[in-house]
């Protein structure tokens, strides 16, 4: 892991473990725009995440996140997966 990249995750669990106390970050992902400060035509967008976790992960978690952002988080019971 490069040290920029320990960074971001050492940042993100002091985050979170100043709002819920004993939690322990075990995975995540950073989603972003880019935007190009001389050329305003150029702009992009990067997935963070750390080295070694597997992409199935990647795609849960952002799959999570969607349904946090669109509210359907509080309909979701993941015993209606049959």
């Amino acid at each position: 892991m490069t040290d920029t990249l320990q960074a971001v995750e050492n940042a993100i669990q002091k985050h979170i473990a100043s709002h819920f106390e004993g939690a322990l970050v075990d995975s995540w992902v950073i989603v972003c725009h880019a935007q190009n400060i001389e050329e305003h035509d150029l702009s992009n967008y990067r997935l963070l995440t750390p080295e070694t976790q597997p992409f199935h992960v990647d795609a849960g978690l952002m799959d999570v996140g969607e349904r946090i952002i669109a509210g359907a988080w509080d309909d979701w019971n993941p015993d209606d997966d049959d």
